[in-house]
C-alpha cells in the first residue's frame, strides 16, 4: 500500500485528536521509521490496519468507525494534495460536482494517480451513471474496503456540500482481481429531491 495512504491516516489523526494522542498510537507499537512514513514508498496493508486497531479507542472501539471516518477525510485532503499537481489541466480533479468526479474514479486512478504512483495497485471500479444524479458504483478489492471507500464517497459529497443519499450494500457476488476472489459491494449515491 502506497506510503501517502499513511501519510493521509497520520494527518487524520493529529487533526483529529492532537500530537498528544497521534505520538501514543505510534509509540504503542512498532512501525516503520517510528511512524515517519514516506508517501512515495510501499508499506504492507497490515500496517495501516495495526495503526487503525491502535486507534479504535477514539472510535467507541469500532474497527469500521475509523475506516470510514478515516475515508471522509481523506477525500479532501487527498483531493487538495493532488490538484495543485494538476493547476490549470484539463482532469476530473477539477470537477465540480460529485456525479461526476465520481464517474471518472477509474481514470483518476489509471490516467492521473498512476502517473505519480505508476507501481501501485488501484481498485477497479464499475460505475454506472443512470441520471445527472443518480450514479451506482460497484467496488471489489483484495483488499476489501469497503468502509474506507464509503467512507471517500462521504467526504465527497461533503465535499462537494452535495446532500445526496449515499447507501453501500454487500452483494452475494465475488469478482476476481489480481487472482483474489473479492466479495463485491454496490454503492449507490442519488439526489434526494
Amino acid at each position: 500500500m502506497r506510503g501517502i495512504i499513511f501519510r493521509t491516516y497520520i494527518d487524520f489523526i493529529k487533526d483529529k485528536f492532537g500530537y498528544i494522542t497521534l505520538d501514543e498510537i505510534l509509540n504503542e507499537k512498532e512501525y516503520p521509521n517510528h511512524g515517519g512514513f514516506s508517501a512515495a514508498a510501499n508499506y504492507s496493508s497490515k500496517c495501516l490496519f495495526s495503526l487503525i486497531d491502535s486507534s479504535t479507542r477514539l472510535f467507541d472501539n469500532s474497527r469500521e468507525q475509523v475506516i470510514e471516518a478515516f475515508g471522509e477525510y481523506a477525500f479532501a485532503y487527498l483531493l487538495n494534495r493532488f490538484k495543485h499537481s494538476y493547476k490549470g489541466a484539463n482532469t476530473p480533479l477539477h470537477l465540480n460536482n460529485p456525479y461526476d468526479f465520481l464517474e471518472k474514479l477509474n481514470i483518476i486512478h489509471f490516467n492521473e494517480l498512476k502517473k505519480l504512483y505508476p507501481d501501485a495497485k488501484f481498485p477497479k471500479f464499475f460505475i454506472e451513471r443512470k441520471s445527472d444524479e443518480e450514479i451506482i458504483i460497484e467496488y471489489a478489492s483484495p483488499r476489501n474496503l469497503p468502509g474506507f471507500v464509503y467512507g471517500l464517497m462521504r467526504g465527497c459529497l461533503k465535499y462537494f456540500n452535495d446532500s445526496s443519499r449515499l447507501t453501500m450494500k454487500q452483494t452475494d457476488r465475488y469478482r476476481v482481481i489480481n487472482n483474489t476472489e473479492c466479495p463485491v459491494y454496490i454503492f449507490e449515491v442519488k439526489n434526494n429531491a
